[in-house]
């Protein structure tokens, strides 16, 4: 229920700092903004094996001094499995156990330099990720942003800058309960990579590394690869295939450093 509660209060704190950066920016000229909303399946493998459902909705947003994004993004899953009853060990009973829950919401703005692609950035993020081992895991960071390269059908983007990460580390009993926690904080260099391709007018490619550096040896380095193909179905819908690695350089003891989810969603553009 609190984690429930967590991902309630981000979705408040997004849609809140979105109005707020709209009628910032509306003085000079209009806002515009387009965003996705994806549904669909979802393969995960790593601290957990499961099929899910997934939903994501991405918004972003570009005015004459601004350019912002905001991600919210979840996936649960749950199964009827047999264990021992409490009455009898002896006998089994069929109870319903969550296998797969994670959800994640990010926010990046970015103030405009210049009429091209010049900028400077704010990201912060926060992930709860219940069988990674980590309660949740947050950061905020503030560097440069630019266009590597643009050409006809691609474009380059990246942004770096120094950043700032917590999360909670938690070891928990055959129960779900948590026996052990330590909280990690660390300053950290943060590294955006963003490369599109369009392959036809209705199909393109999209590979996006972010990768949060800890710059402590012995501290976690968090690094996450999206790996993306949509095909449009008509102006409005489009099918989409994506593969994700979330890996983590330091884990609590039991646990992977790599997940990696591979989904297959409907993607509605509005």
């Amino acid at each position: 229920m609190f984690k429930l509660v967590m991902f309630k209060n981000a979705i408040v704190f997004v849609i809140t700092s979105f109005c707020w950066l709209s009628s910032f920016a509306s003085a000079e000229e209009e806002p515009g903004f387009k965003g996705d909303f994806e549904l669909g399946w979802l393969t995960t493998a790593g601290n957990t094996d499961t099929v899910s459902t997934k939903a994501k909705i991405k918004v972003d947003h570009n005015t004459k001094y601004l350019r912002n994004n905001y991600i919210l993004e979840g996936y649960s899953s749950s199964s009827d499995v047999r264990v021992p009853s409490s009455d009898n060990p002896n006998i089994l009973a069929t109870v319903n156990q969550t296998t797969a829950e994670k959800y994640f919401a990010s926010m990046r703005n970015e103030f405009k330099l210049n009429k091209k692609h010049s900028a400077m950035f704010l990201f912060s993020s926060y992930e709860d990720d219940r069988f990674s081992g980590f309660d949740y895991q947050a950061s905020i960071a503030a560097g440069y942003a630019n266009r590597l390269f643009q050409y006809d059908r691609s474009h380059f983007d990246y942004r770096v800058g120094p950043g700032y990460s917590v999360a909670k580390e938690i070891t928990v009993d055959g129960n779900d309960v948590i026996i052990e926690e330590d909280t990690v904080e660390t300053a950290i260099v943060r590294v955006d990579l963003e490369y599109v391709f369009n392959i036809t007018e209705n199909a393109k490619f999209e590979q996006n590394v972010a990768s949060e550096i800890a710059t402590d040896s012995d501290k976690n380095t968090k690094t996450k690869s999206i790996s993306a193909i949509s095909a449009n179905i008509n102006k409005s819908l489009a099918l989409k295939a994506a593969f994700t690695i979330n890996y983590n350089d330091v884990v609590p003891a039991g646990k992977k450093q790599a997940d990696t989810q591979s989904s297959f969603t409907l993607v509605y553009s509005f």
